[in-house]
C-alpha cells in the first residue's frame, strides 16, 4: 500500500454525466479521510474532497493507474483495457441507460462478461462498491495482476458489441408495428404498410 492509500477514479470521456458515480465516491471517501482520491471527472461535476481533473494526459493517467492502490472506473471498455494494460484489476461501475447515463446497455453486458472472466471487479450498486472498496482498503482485494495482456478483454468486448440489436429502418419499424397491431386486434391494418 502506498502512503497514503490512493484511489484513482475515472469517469471516462462520454458526454453524459455520471452523477451516481461521484455521489458514491464522495460518500465512501468521506468515511475514509486518510485516503487520497484522484478523480478524472470528464463532463461530470468534480467531487467534494478529492483531487479533481476534468481530463488528464493519457501518460499521466496511466502513471496514476500504475501507482494507485485501487482503481475505480466507469464501464467503458477503453478505460478497462488501459487499466488491464497497466497490470490492474479495476473496480468497475457500469453506466445504466435507464438512469440517463448512456444510450444503451453495452456497459452492463460487457462488464458482466469481463467480471465472469476475472478481468475486473464489478459493482452494480452502492453496497457492492463500498464492499469492494473496503476490501481494497483492508488489502484483501486483488487489485493487481501479472496478466497484462488485454487482448482477451478487447476481443470479447468486440464480440459482445457485435451482437447488440441493430437499428432498424423506418420501413422495418412500420412493418413490425403493423404485425403487432394485426396480432393485437386480429385484423389487417391497411394504413400501415411494411
Amino acid at each position: 500500500m502506498s502512503a497514503p492509500f490512493t484511489l484513482v477514479a475515472s469517469i471516462g470521456t462520454y458526454h453524459e454525466p455520471f452523477e451516481r458515480f461521484v455521489v458514491w465516491l464522495e460518500q465512501w471517501s468521506a468515511a475514509h479521510d486518510d485516503v487520497r482520491v484522484v478523480l478524472q471527472h470528464g463532463t461530470t461535476r468534480p467531487m467534494q474532497g478529492g483531487e479533481n481533473h476534468e481530463m488528464l494526459p493519457i501518460e499521466e493517467l496511466l502513471a496514476l493507474y500504475r501507482s494507485a492502490d485501487v482503481l475505480l472506473l466507469q464501464g467503458g471498455t477503453g478505460g478497462i483495457m488501459d487499466a488491464r494494460h497497466t497490470g490492474r484489476l479495476p473496480i468497475v461501475v457500469p453506466r445504466r441507460p435507464a438512469a440517463g447515463e448512456h444510450v444503451d446497455d453495452h456497459q452492463l453486458l460487457c462488464t458482466r462478461e469481463l467480471a465472469d472472466l476475472g478481468l475486473i471487479h464489478r459493482a452494480d450498486d452502492r453496497d457492492d462498491l463500498f464492499a469492494l472498496l473496503d476490501q481494497a482498503y483492508a488489502g484483501t482485494l486483488e487489485t493487481r495482476t501479472e496478466d497484462v495482456d488485454d487482448g482477451i478483454g478487447a476481443i470479447r468486448s468486440v464480440e459482445l458489441l457485435s451482437h447488440l440489436p441493430r437499428r432498424r429502418s423506418s420501413r422495418e419499424r412500420l412493418g413490425m408495428a403493423a404485425t403487432v397491431l394485426r396480432g393485437s386486434f386480429g385484423r389487417r391494418v391497411s394504413h400501415v404498410r411494411p
